[in-house]
């Protein structure tokens, strides 16, 4: 009978050191005492969550990470967090009040690809589209590659165009581990008023039309009405005033607030053409005068972003300073005049202009400004030997040093970024979850390495720091599985 008791004691102590499912109380009769974790094993995408339960044991339960070599944590209701490198084992641990424990596996996955919708579309100016991003690592975040359109893009995704027809608008969506979509948008044409010019006498008519914007419809109004006239808001039928010797600005709006102006110079009255516009930094603007003695000469009474115009042509150009309003006035012979007003828009810039990161690291860089239309980006300086794609993503090389990058737009106004490269720091390594024998493979992309190269394998967005480190652990401990 001894022999047989001291069997079924041997039998329940080894069934109490099994991993992963039971601590067994020294009575079986007791229930409470068999301690479970669920689910015991699981898959996860990076960054993803885990929602884990302990029962039985005693109560009071405790929750911590065994290993997480993927960077993943959890929380004390046992939320479990997977941390951003991929393909490695996560082991989550329970103890309730006792002592007793029970542990499971999180299998990390690889990220899935990031995807947003829509992947383009064709708006009108000033229309709003919601950006709807799925896959990779979250959180995203929106950015400009081009903005020609002078749009803006929210936090949330929210993309707006902007008030310039007919150019194309990129924006670029990141994640949480470097991966970018981009979505193109195609603005339509603004608002086209016909006649662009009138010339009536006191009391005269004129039958405008509109075409372009949002296209459903448009207000008519006058914005300047030195004449006395009228509009008929649904209709676009102007009717001048009694007043002579001075000009009405006519405008068209749609729905979603585009805008066009027109001057009509009454009785012999000076008028512009365009009496208002918008032009980028370094653009050009061709201004014609009439009406009054149809002789002007051309000045400029304000010019805060450095611009000039020529006095005889009316051929204004804008200088390099943005966000600014210049103002044009054109004089006749006898002395009558009149002023038209340009906005100017903000100059290139891109964006971090200045930024810190360590030698493999990537930044996603943005452009916004100027023109709109992005001929050229290089390297003015290049210490570290970094490179960048065409969506601008930079990947610092593996040299300390300052590094430049300059991006020009269509007229010649240019922008800088500098990225100061530090030397990689190395942190110390658990020996229990990377062996220091791991084999170093060559994951990250931009200049020149020495030594051999590595051995062609899936690939991977480039990643620096300990990313890199731990993608590579994860991908020789696979080969090893595979040869054993």
């Amino acid at each position: 009978m001894g022999s047989r008791l001291a069997f079924v004691a041997a039998v329940l102590v080894a069934l109490s050191t099994l991993p992963g499912r039971v601590a067994l109380a020294a009575d079986p009769q007791d229930a409470h005492a068999t301690l479970t974790i669920d689910p015991v094993a699981v898959s996860s995408a990076p960054g993803a969550l885990v929602v884990f339960h302990a029962s039985g044991g005693d109560g009071g339960y405790a929750w911590s990470m065994e290993a997480n070599p993927s960077g993943g944590w959890i929380d004390p209701n046992g939320t479990y967090h997977a941390g951003l490198f991929p393909l490695v084992q996560d082991r989550v641990r329970v103890t309730d009040g006792s002592g007793r424990a029970a542990t499971a596996t999180v299998d990390v996955t690889y990220w899935e690809p990031l995807v947003v919708a829509p992947s383009g579309a064709t708006l009108p100016p000033r229309a709003t589209r919601q950006l709807d991003a799925s896959g990779g690592v979250p959180p995203y975040t929106f950015s400009f590659v081009s903005n020609a359109s002078v749009g803006s893009v929210s936090a949330s995704g929210i993309y707006q165009a902007g008030r310039k027809g007919k150019v194309l608008d990129v924006v670029r969506v990141t994640d949480a581990v470097g991966q970018t979509a981009t979505v193109t948008f195609s603005i339509t044409a603004g608002i086209t008023v016909t006649p662009a010019t009138g010339k009536v006498p006191p009391r005269g008519t004129l039958e405008f039309a509109a075409s372009g914007g949002d296209g459903t419809g448009y207000t008519w109004s006058l914005v300047d009405n030195q004449s006395g006239g009228s509009i008929e808001a649904a209709t676009g039928t102007y009717h001048a005033g009694v007043g002579t010797h001075c000009a009405d600005t006519v405008r068209a709006q749609d729905p979603l607030g585009n805008t066009t102006d027109v001057s009509v110079s009454v009785g012999g009255g000076v008028a512009i053409a365009p009496p208002s516009a918008t032009t980028f930094p370094l653009g050009t603007i061709a201004f014609e005068g009439f009406g009054g003695t149809s002789a002007f000469t051309w000045a400029l009474t304000a010019s805060p972003s450095g611009g000039t115009i020529d006095a005889s042509t009316g051929i204004y150009r804008a200088g390099p300073l943005g966000a600014v309003q210049d103002e044009v006035i054109a004089v006749d012979a006898l002395g009558n005049r009149r002023t038209a007003f340009i906005d100017v828009a903000a100059a290139i810039a891109l964006s971090p202009p200045s930024s810190s990161v360590e030698s493999g690291a990537t930044i996603a860089l943005s452009v916004a400004g100027g023109s709109g239309s992005y001929v050229s980006f290089t390297f003015e300086k290049n210490e570290s030997g970094a490179s960048i794609t065409p969506e601008l993503l930079y990947l610092a090389g593996p040299k300390p040093g300052r590094d430049a990058v300059v991006i020009v737009d269509s007229v010649g106004a240019a922008a800088r970024a500098t990225i100061d490269v530090r030397e990689r720091q190395h942190a110390t390594t658990n020996k229990a979850t990377v062996p220091p024998s791991t084999p170093t493979l060559n994951l990250g992309g931009g200049g020149a390495g020495a030594g051999c190269a590595a051995t062609p394998g899936p690939s991977l967005p480039s990643y620096g720091g300990a990313a890199a480190v731990a993608i590579g652990v994860a991908l020789v401990r696979r080969r090893r599985r595979h040869l054993h």
